[in-house]
C-alpha cells in the first residue's frame, strides 16, 4: 500500500498545472529495477502504456495498479521525462519517455527458529506459514508472521509468549528470517472444583467428562489452553442434557492462580416413559432408553415446547418406520411429577412389522408412462424403501421415502408436459408372513392433459448469439411441452453468452399455461450484462521456471473475451505441466468492460522422494523408492530415479529368500510439451532389471528413447526405440524349446526394437474405479540389425466396469500373439507369454498354464554322492515353457459389504470370479511334451471367490481359486497342478 501511494504521488507530482505532456505520444516505455533481477520480458506486454500511443495519466495509474497487484514488488514508481524521436518524415519530434522503476520484493531463502523448546519445530514452522521461495513484504508479512506464531503458543497454553521476527537481506535478492520465541511459563491447571452436583455418582461422571475434555488437575499439572474451559463446559452440559437435565446450565471460571471452578445448575430432570402396545419394550433395558433418547434428539433440547414435542414425535415415527413399523403412531406429552421432576411420556403403538416386496408397487390410471418406468423412478428416489439395496432383507418403507418417491413420479410426468398430473399412494393388500406382513402400495395416477408448447420466444441477449439457437427454438414449438428441454435451452443460451465474454449472463424461462392446461407459452428472458474483455494477463508465483515456458500454456490472449472456459483451460494446461501444486486464477479490476487475468501458482518442490512396496503370494516382497528433480533448466524438464529390491520365496514355503535379492535401478529424463503441447519426450536408462520367474532368471540393461502423445479424451500414444543387453543367469533346461534364441547364444545377447503402445482410459477414477473402461495395445518390432533375427510381438487388453445397482460387474479380456519368420522359431523365453497366478488365472501356480516339457530325473545335475539316493526318490518333472500366443477372459461380480448390511465397511467388497484362457504355440514345428501325450483341454478355467479392501498402505486382494481340471484329468497332479490355491497381495507390486 505504501509503494502504491508513493507511485501515485510520483505520477501526479510529475504533472504541472500546464502539463507539457499534453498532446504528445509515448516514445519509449521501459522497466527499471533496483534489484538484481526483473521479469520485464513478460511484464512489458501487460502494461497499458505502449510506444506510439497518446500519453495519458489514466494509463499510468492503470499500469501502477497492475504492477502493485501482481505482488512481486515492494515499491513501484513512474517517471515521466521528455524525449526526442524520429517522425514519419525523419524529422525529430518531441515525445514522452515513461520509465517504471520497481523494487522486487525479496524471496525468503531460509527460516531459522530460536527459543522453540516446548512445541515441535515442525508445528511452529507450519503456523509461521512462510516457506522458502515466498515473496517477503516486511511491513505486512512481519506482523502477520509474529501474530500467527503468537496465537499458536497462546492456544497451546503459553499466555506470556513473546515473538519477534528479524529479516536479514542478502545481495542476491533473498532474505533470511530469524524467528525468536520467548515461550515463558505455561498456564497449568492446579485445581478443579465442581459445585452444584450432590449425587456422588453423577459428580464422578461429570469429572470424567471434564477430564476427557482437557479440564484435568493431574500431577504434574497439565497446560491449560484458553479454549479448554469452553470446550469442557460444552461437553459437560451436553452430557447432562443427554441424561435428561434439559435445562442444565454449566459455567467454568478460572482465576489468576489457574484454578477452575465448574458451577452446575441442574434444574428439573426429564425422564422417559413409554405407554402403549409395542412401545414399552423399547425402554426395558437402560441402553435401549439411551437409544430412544438419541432418536428423539433429547440432548439437543434446551426446553421442551409444543412444537419441539411435535418434531420429536415425527423423528421417532420415522425411526420406527425404518425398522419396519410403517403404521406406528406416537404422541409425546410432558408431565410434572410430585418431586418437581418431569416425565416425557411416549404414548402410542408400533403395530406389526410391515415390508414392501420387490414387486409390491402397483399403478393405476397411467397411460402415457409404463408401470416399469414409474416403478424405476420411485425406486431411484427412495432406494432404501422401494429399491433392493440389501441382500439380507426386503425394503422397509417410511413416510418420508414414500413422499420422495411420489414427488419423483410427479416430476417425471411434469417433465413430459403433464403439468396437472396428480399422484397418490395408499397401502393396499396385506399378506401375513409369520411375524412380518407384506404390504403392497396402490399408486393412483391422474395424468391430466398434456400441454403443447404453442409459442417460444427469446427476449434479450446478443442477437447474433441468439440467432445461432433459432433451429432449437423452432424445433420445440408445436411439440409436447418439456420443461427439462426448455431449461437446457436456457442454460445453453446463458453458457453461450458467458463464452462470448458476458461473464454475468443469466437466462430464465417464464411459463404461461392456458385455462384448460393444453397450450403453453414460454418466454426465455436473457440478462446478458456487460461484455468483458481481457486487458492483461499476469502469472504470480513462478520462480524456478522461465516465464516464457508458462506463457505458452496461457489460453487467454489480451483482447479476448473474458470467459470461464478460457480460465478453466488455462488452469488445466498449467496443471498438465506437473510443475505446480496449486493453480488458481481470477478476473481482477472494476473498469467497465475490461478485466485483468491474474493467475496464482505454487510451484512443486524441486526435489521429491516417495517410497512404497508390497507383499504377494506369487512374487514375494517388493520395496521401491523414487526420487524426482523438477524445474530443470527453467524449462519444466524433470529427471527421476527409481531403485527397487525384492525377495522371492525359498522352496515351497512362504519364507522370503534373502540370500538372492532381485534389484533394479532406472533413470528417466522427461521433457514435457516437447516438441509441441500435449507431447512428452523421454529417455529411459535401465540398469540390471532382473526378472525372476519359477524356471528362469534374466537381467536386462539398456536405454530407450521415445515420445508420448496425450489427448484430452484420456488417449495416450507412446512411440519408442530401445536397445538392451540381456543375460540369462539361470534357467531350467526343460523351459527351453526348439527355436529359442538362447539355445544359440552365449550367456548374454543384445536385443533392439521399436515399440508402439496406446491406452484409452475412460474410468471414473484411476485408483478406485466404479464404472467405465480401459483399453490398451502394445506392439513391439524386434529389429534384426542388433538382435540377429526379426520378431513381432503384440499384446492387448480391455476392461469394463458396469454398475448393477450397488454391485459391480467387471469384465476383462487379454490376449497376445508373437511371430518369428521361419519354422521352429519362437521368441526368447523372457518374451513368451505365460498364464497362472493372481494377476491372470487364479487357482494355478505362477506361469504353470500352457505347454510343459517333461524332464527325466537323470537330467538333474546331482552331486556324485547324492546321485544314487536321488535316482530312487526322483520322479519326472513337468516344466512350463510359455507360448507365442495366449487369451484370457475374466468375469468378476463385486458385492460391497454395505449392500450386505455392513455399512461401516465402505471400502470392502466380496468377489466371485471365473477365469478362462490358455497359452499355445502357433508354430506346429514347436511342440512341448504335454502336447504330444494326453490331450489337454483347449481352454483352461478357474473359479473362486475373494475379498477386496482399500487400506492406507494400498489395496488388499485375497482370492481363493479352484482348478476344476485337477478333479477331471488323471494327469493334472503329475504335472504339478493343485486343486486350489490362495492368492494374496497388499500394496504396490
Amino acid at each position: 500500500m505504501i509503494g502504491a501511494a508513493l507511485a501515485l504521488g510520483a505520477a501526479l507530482a510529475s504533472e504541472p498545472e500546464a502539463p507539457w505532456t499534453q498532446g504528445l505520444a509515448l516514445g519509449q516505455v521501459s522497466l527499471e529495477t533496483t534489484g538484481n533481477s526483473l521479469p520485464g520480458d513478460y511484464l512489458l506486454p501487460l502494461l497499458r502504456s505502449s510506444p506510439g500511443e497518446p500519453y495519458g495519466p489514466w494509463q499510468v495509474r492503470t499500469d501502477l495498479e497492475l504492477l502493485v497487484r501482481l505482488g512481486l514488488f515492494e515499491a513501484v514508481e513512474a517517471h515521466v521525462e521528455p524525449g526526442v524521436a524520429s517522425g514519419a518524415d525523419g524529422e525529430p519530434v518531441q515525445v514522452v519517455q515513461l520509465v517504471y522503476r520497481v523494487q522486487p520484493a525479496p524471496v525468503v531463502r531460509t527460516v531459522r527458529l530460536e527459543g522453540v523448546r516446548r512445541l515441535s519445530p515442525q508445528v511452529v514452522r507450519g503456523a509461521a506459514d512462510t516457506p522458502p521461495g515466498e515473496r517477503w513484504f516486511d511491513s505486512v508479512d512481519r506482523p502477520a508472521l509474529e501474530e500467527r506464531v503468537r496465537r499458536l503458543y497462546i492456544e497451546a497454553g503459553f499466555p506470556r509468549v513473546a515473538v519477534s521476527a528479524q529479516a536479514e537481506r542478502s545481495g542476491d535478492g533473498s532474505v533470511d528470517l530469524t524467528l525468536a520465541v520467548a515461550e515463558g511459563e505455561p498456564s497449568r491447571l492446579h485445581d478443579v472444583t465442581l459445585v452444584g452436583i450432590d449425587d456422588p455418582g453423577l459428580a464422578r461422571r461429570a469429572r470424567n467428562v471434564l477430564r476427557r475434555a482437557g479440564l484435568d488437575a493431574r500431577r504434574p499439572p497439565r497446560r491449560l489452553s484458553p479454549a479448554t474451559p469452553e470446550r469442557a463446559r460444552g461437553a459437560l452440559q451436553e452430557d447432562l442434557v443427554r441424561q435428561g437435565w434439559t435445562g442444565a446450565r454449566v459455567s467454568v471460571l478460572t482465576d489468576e492462580h489457574v484454578r477452575a471452578s465448574v458451577i452446575v445448575e441442574l434444574g428439573d430432570r426429564v425422564t422417559l416413559r413409554t405407554e402403549g402396545w409395542g412401545l414399552s419394550r423399547l425402554t426395558v433395558l437402560p441402553w435401549r432408553r439411551a437409544v430412544l433418547a438419541r432418536q428423539v434428539r433429547l440432548a439437543s433440547r434446551s426446553r421442551l415446547s409444543s412444537w419441539e414435542l411435535e418434531e420429536m414425535s415425527a423423528l421417532l415415527v420415522e425411526r420406527l418406520q425404518e425398522r419396519g413399523y410403517w403404521n406406528a403412531r406416537v404422541d409425546l406429552a410432558l408431565e410434572t411429577q410430585a418431586d418437581d421432576g418431569r416425565v416425557l411420556v411416549i404414548r402410542g403403538r408400533t403395530g406389526p412389522r410391515v415390508r414392501v416386496p420387490a414387486d409390491g408397487v402397483r399403478f393405476s390410471g397411467n397411460t402415457a408412462l409404463s408401470s416399469e418406468t414409474l416403478r424405476a423412478a420411485m425406486a431411484q428416489a427412495a432406494p432404501a424403501s422401494l429399491g433392493r439395496t440389501s441382500l439380507l432383507r426386503r425394503a422397509q418403507i417410511t413416510d418420508t421415502d414414500l413422499a420422495r418417491a411420489v414427488r419423483a413420479v410427479q416430476d417425471l410426468y411434469r417433465a413430459r408436459g403433464y403439468l396437472q398430473a396428480q399422484i397418490e399412494a395408499t397401502p393396499g393388500a396385506v399378506t401375513d408372513r409369520r411375524r412380518t406382513r407384506l404390504v403392497t402400495l396402490d399408486v393412483a395416477v391422474r395424468e391430466g392433459p398434456q400441454a403443447v408448447l404453442a409459442d417460444l420466444v427469446v427476449e434479450g441477449g446478443d442477437p447474433d448469439l441468439v440467432l445461432a439457437f433459432r433451429d432449437r427454438v423452432q424445433a420445440q414449438v408445436n411439440q409436447e411441452l418439456s420443461p427439462l428441454a426448455l431449461q437446457a435451452l436456457a442454460t445453453d443460451l446463458a453458457s453461450a453468452h458467458r463464452g462470448a465474454g458476458y461473464v454475468g449472463a443469466d437466462a430464465r424461462a417464464h411459463l404461461r399455461l392456458s385455462a384448460d392446461g393444453t397450450r403453453a407459452s414460454v418466454a426465455i428472458v436473457l440478462d446478458e450484462g456487460d461484455r468483458i474483455f481481457v486487458r492483461s494477463v499476469a502469472v504470480r508465483g513462478v520462480r524456478r521456471t522461465r516465464p516464457g515456458r508458462v506463457e505458452r500454456e496461457i489460453q487467454v490472449q489480451v483482447g479476448d473475451p473474458a470467459t470461464p472456459e478460457a480460465l478453466g483451460q488455462t488452469r488445466a494446461a498449467l496443471y498438465e505441466l506437473d510443475l505446480f501444486d496449486f493453480v488458481d486464477g481470477g478476473w481482477a479490476g472494476d473498469d467497465p468492460g475490461i478485466r485483468d487475468l491474474v493467475v496464482d501458482v505454487e510451484e512443486k518442490s524441486r526435489l521429491s522422494v516417495e517410497a512404497g512396496g508390497g507383499l504377494a503370494t506369487d512374487v514375494g516382497l517388493r520395496a521401491f523408492t523414487r526420487g524426482t528433480v523438477r524445474h530443470l533448466w527453467g524449462l519444466g524438464h524433470r529427471v527421476s530415479g527409481t531403485a527397487q529390491v525384492g525377495f522371492g520365496y525359498g522352496g515351497d514355503g512362504w519364507l522370503p529368500e534373502l540370500s538372492t535379492p532381485e534389484w533394479r535401478a532406472a533413470l528417466r529424463y522427461e521433457a514435457p510439451n516437447l516438441p509441441r503441447r500435449g507431447q512428452l519426450v523421454f529417455v529411459d536408462g535401465l540398469l540390471n532389471d532382473r526378472r525372476q520367474e519359477p524356471t528362469w532368471r534374466v537381467s536386462r540393461t539398456g536405454v530407450a528413447v521415445g515420445v508420448a502423445l496425450f489427448r484430452e479424451d484420456q488417449l495416450q500414444l507412446v512411440v519408442d526405440t530401445r536397445l538392451q543387453a540381456r543375460w540369462l543367469e539361470d534357467v531350467d533346461s526343460g523351459a527351453l524349446v526348439a527355436g529359442d534364441p538362447w539355445l544359440s547364444s552365449e550367456t548374454w545377447r543384445p536385443q533392439g526394437g521399436f515399440g508402439v503402445s496406446g491406452t484409452w482410459d475412460g474410468r471414473d477414477d484411476v485408483l478406485n474405479p466404479r464404472q467405465g473402461g480401459r483399453l490398451s495395445l502394445e506392439l513391439e518390432l524386434i529389429e534384426p540389425w542388433t538382435t540377429g533375427w526379426l520378431g513381432l510381438r503384440a499384446e492387448g487388453s480391455a476392461r469394463w466396469i458396469q454398475p448393477v445397482g450397488p454391485n459391480q460387474l467387471h469384465l476383462r479380456l487379454r490376449g497376445g500373439v508373437a511371430w518369428v519368420p521361419g519354422t521352429t522359431s519362437t521368441l526368447a523365453i523372457e518374451d513368451r507369454f505365460t498364464l497362472g497366478g493372481a494377476s491372470s488365472m487364479r487357482g494355478y501356480p505362477v506361469d504353470s498354464v500352457g505347454p510343459k516339457n517333461r524332464v527325466a530325473p537323470s537330467e538333474l545335475p546331482w552331486p556324485e554322492g547324492l546321485e544314487p539316493l536321488a535316482a530312487e526318490a526322483a520322479t519326472d518333472r513337468w516344466v512350463p515353457t510359455g507360448g507365442d500366443a495366449y487369451a484370457l477372459a475374466t468375469v468378476e461380480w463385486w458385492v460391497p459389504f454395505a449392500a450386505l448390511g455392513l455399512a461401516r465397511w465402505v471400502d470392502a467388497s466380496v468377489v466371485a470370479f471365473a477365469d478362462v484362457g490358455n497359452v499355445w504355440f502357433l508354430d506346429p514345428g514347436i511342440s512341448a511334451t504335454s502336447l504330444e501325450l494326453d490331450p489337454e483341454p483347449r481352454l483352461r478355467y478357474g473359479v473362486g471367490a475373494g475379498l477386496r479392501y482399500a487400506t492406507p498402505v494400498g489395496p488388499v486382494q485375497l482370492d481363493l481359486g479352484v482348478n476344476p481340471v485337477f478333479l477331471q484329468q488323471p494327469w493334472s497332479e503329475e504335472r504339478g497342478e493343485v486343486p486350489w490355491r490362495l492368492h494374496f497381495s497388499l500394496g504396490a507390486i
